[in-house]
């Protein structure tokens, strides 16, 4: 009997869908948020559901999820695109941060867009590790172009977030911008991909936030798409935004979205390390409601494209510096030289060939090894000195060896080759004379 039974109960589990087993809570209606925490909530555990809403358990354009505590939620790879948005808040009465991240490095989320937020508007700290997200919202299945109107979804950034952001390790493979992040609140994003053509960071500030704020994007690649970093301040009574005003705006720009507010936040700064770009820029609504933000970025970027700073939208532009912003940019060469050598030190930097020497400022850290005369670099002994030429908000960085003796500087090898070459080639020579003066003469008979 009990075998029978066993039988019967297999049959079941192999011809009932596996999505009957999805379950919400009692009682949710569309519309309802469902709680996340450990203990006493709908669930304790991310993954079961995202299980839930990949087996169609929710009938729901928009999904609230409300995380009670700050415990770390692991999750497996999941299909969540049925859901248009997916938005995530901490509880009202407990300001906890919501951390989530993949079980392994392979972890792969299928998605409309994701929020997160707060009701009450508090500052947590989300935390998103490992995690591969892929949105279509933008490319609908049976679609071959992207949709073109986005008044369903203003914002249309893939992960959107209004609070500050610690981001490790994640790629977006979107037709949307990548993280949209609002408020201009504390981030630090390290080791993120972006493939997409539009914004791989889009920044907006509402002005509700007056502290200082810090943004540091670190070992991330952003360089293939249409623009990697955009900061943009709207104003008090914004409009929804397109075309020229007091050289800040994007011409033809898709940013929509609308926040009034009296203030913008002021004196924040971004700053960029060891990362692919290919273009920033800086826009607000108007002068009173610009954030006169510092955007630096370091030596160590590598840039795509030229830079071709400009401080009104214009062709071929991909570092728009625009009302009180201040985007600096720093550029190294390392570069070893003979007393015999001039340097025409411009020609290093392509957006400094056609520039006037005179517009440069030069500075030179040790005046004893050279000196710069209209634009060249005139050694005067041997040593290491840096110069620095400062153009444009841009800083670009020589770091200079003089030495007595000829180098071939494209590869520093070569010096060793020539002198292994040369020894081996008086090594021979000494065996031959030691041959030719030890060799037994031989006497005919």
């Amino acid at each position: 009997m009990r075998k029978i039974n066993f039988l019967i109960i297999l049959f079941a589990i192999m011809i009932i869908p596996a999505g009957v087993f999805a379950q919400v809570p009692s009682g949710w209606q569309d519309g309802d948020s469902i709680t996340l925490c450990r203990n006493n909530c709908d669930y304790n555990s991310l993954d079961v559901i995202f299980d839930d809403i990949s087996a169609g358990a929710y009938n729901t354009d928009v999904l609230g999820i409300e995380i009670y505590d700050a415990y770390e939620y692991k999750v497996q790879s999941h299909d969540l695109s049925m859901i248009d948005y997916i938005v995530f808040t901490n509880s009202d009465y407990a300001n906890n941060n919501i951390n989530i991240s993949g079980a392994n490095k392979n972890v792969t989320l299928e998605v409309g867009e994701m929020y997160f937020t707060s009701f009450n508007r508090s500052n947590y700290t989300v935390k998103l590790t490992d995690l591969t997200i892929n949105s279509d919202f933008a490319l609908p299945k049976g679609r071959s172009t992207p949709r073109t109107d986005f008044s369903d979804a203003p914002d249309y950034g893939t992960v959107n977030i209004y609070t500050n952001s610690i981001i490790d390790n994640v790629k977006i493979n979107s037709y949307e911008h990548g993280f949209v992040l609002y408020s201009m609140k504390q981030h630090n994003i390290n080791a993120y991909v972006y493939n997409g053509n539009k914004y791989a960071i889009l920044m907006l500030g509402d002005g509700t936030q007056l502290n200082e704020r810090s943004i540091n994007i670190t070992n991330s690649k952003m360089a293939g798409c249409e623009c990697s970093l955009v900061i943009y301040d709207y104003g008090y009574d914004a409009v929804n935004y397109n075309g020229g005003n007091n050289g800040s705006t994007f011409n033809g720009g898709p940013i929509k979205r609308v926040v009034p507010s009296p203030m913008a936040i002021t004196n924040y700064n971004i700053k960029v390390d060891n990362s692919d770009v290919s273009c920033v820029k800086y826009g607000a609504q108007s002068s009173t409601s610009a954030s006169n933000p510092t955007i630096y970025f370091t030596s160590s970027n590598k840039w795509s494209k030229v830079i071709n700073k400009c401080y009104v939208e214009e062709d071929n532009c991909n570092v728009l510096q625009g009302i009180n912003s201040k985007i600096i940019i720093d550029q190294e060469n390392n570069l070893s030289i003979t007393l015999k050598d001039k340097v025409n030190l411009q020609s290093y930097f392509p957006e400094l060939k056609s520039v006037n020497p005179k517009d440069i400022t030069w500075s030179v850290s040790n005046p004893k090894v050279l000196k710069i005369v209209d634009g060249k670099a005139i050694p005067l002994k041997a040593g290491d000195c840096v110069v620095t030429a400062t153009y444009n908000d841009m800083n670009y960085t020589l770091n200079f060896r003089v030495t007595n003796k000829t180098q071939i500087l494209a590869n520093p090898n070569t010096g060793a080759r020539l002198f292994l070459v040369i020894a081996l080639v008086l090594f021979i020579g000494g065996v031959a004379v030691y041959v030719v003066m030890h060799k037994t003469p031989k006497y005919e008979n």
